[in-house]
């Protein structure tokens, strides 16, 4: 999405009704981190460290009949601390007041359920009227708005967690050719 589609979309919740509200708060935080689906689901109480998300985990309920299983993530280059602003790391401080630090952030006891985070998500993309997307387009979406804002790509890469440069760049080189034409262009004008 675009940051309009984005705004789109949240603005479709009514945060006077709890329950909207928390969905609200999840696909608020979430755009803003660049996660992995499983990895956001995991994040408990414990993982907010200062001005960073803790990510050394993630949840799946994948194995039938075993609920949601928390397992370590996908890689060792996927454990990262991930810098949020302030005012995502205060809305996180205020919904998880009262909570013990192994609860999730959302969810409490049992993280929020991937089934009803879809439900939700196509629920608010019809009443915003926003082309759809999956869970992991959040994903997607915030990387190509860091690339298009020039964050540097290895910054991107390591944001992400991905294993090495080459795997970002091979994801987002769509986005990275309009950096070509730039360079050609300072080329003939110089």
């Amino acid at each position: 999405w675009t940051q309009e589609e984005l705004d789109q979309f949240l603005d479709s919740f009514m945060l006077e009704d709890e329950h909207d509200k928390e969905y609200y708060e999840y696909f608020y935080t979430f755009s803003k981190t660049g996660m992995r689906p499983n990895e956001f689901r995991a994040l408990q109480v414990k993982d907010i460290q200062g001005e960073y998300l803790i990510v050394n985990k993630d949840i799946t309920s994948k194995i039938s009949g075993a609920g949601d299983i928390i397992q370590p993530v996908k890689n060792e280059y996927s454990v990262r601390r991930v810098i949020m602003p302030t005012e995502v790391i205060e809305l996180l401080l205020e919904r998880t007041k009262g909570y013990k630090p192994n609860d999730f952030i959302f969810g409490k006891e049992k993280a929020f359920r991937e089934s009803n985070l879809r439900r939700s998500l196509d629920k608010h993309i019809k009443v915003a009227g926003v082309k759809h997307i999956v869970l992991y387009g959040f994903r997607h979406s915030h990387a190509t708005h860091l690339i298009r804002s020039g964050v540097p790509i290895k910054v991107v890469s390591q944001r992400l967690g991905h294993k090495d440069i080459s795997t970002t760049i091979n994801t987002y080189w769509h986005l990275l050719k309009d950096d070509e034409k730039k360079a050609l262009e300072a080329i003939k004008t110089s």
